[in-house]
């Protein structure tokens, strides 16, 4: 997912709900979201969902430059 993609599901998520937002630049967030991808099919989510989450930590992985966190 990318950046303008966003906004629409921002708006769905009520304002006291807590929220995790990973960027591409995170040296750390690829293979979190390729985890994620890995149990949620494990766990019986939607295949498309976990497929289009595990390519988007795929190219998380090469994006670059990648930094650690602030």
């Amino acid at each position: 997912m990318f950046k303008k993609e966003v906004s629409e599901y921002l708006e769905k998520i009520p304002e006291d709900e807590p929220v995790f937002i990973l960027r591409g630049q995170d040296a750390l967030a690829g293979k979190l979201v390729m985890a994620w991808s890995n149990q949620a099919r494990d766990l019986g989510v939607n295949n498309h969902k976990a497929a289009e989450a595990w390519q988007c930590g795929f190219a998380m992985m090469k994006w670059l430059p990648r930094k650690l966190p602030d």
